[in-house]
């Protein structure tokens, strides 16, 4: 399921719904086989670890501190702690 929204009064809702429904192909043999599952890692925050630098090490995103602050349910002001637990993306 995939929703699309535009302003109210927009004619650019059937535009958008119909560039992502003409996005859609099958995947090849090869593509298939390259994909590997995303999982959830929970890790424990050590000295010197920070927003950043545990973001980096997310794969499947090039927002790598938004999506680290989302799963997280962090706000942009918030800081770690030794201790702490944090969930990261990995392979």
């Amino acid at each position: 399921r995939f929703l699309t929204a535009a302003p109210r009064g927009s004619s650019a809702l059937n535009q958008v719904s119909q560039f992502v429904s003409n996005s859609f192909k099958p995947l090849t043999a090869a593509e298939i086989a390259s994909f590997k599952p995303l999982r959830i890692k929970v890790v424990q925050v050590k000295t010197g670890d920070t927003v950043d630098s545990l973001a980096r090490q997310m794969v499947g995103t090039n927002r790598k501190t938004e999506l680290f602050r989302l799963i997280n349910a962090l706000p942009t002001d918030a800081t770690l702690s030794v201790g702490d637990r944090v969930k990261l993306i990995s392979e």
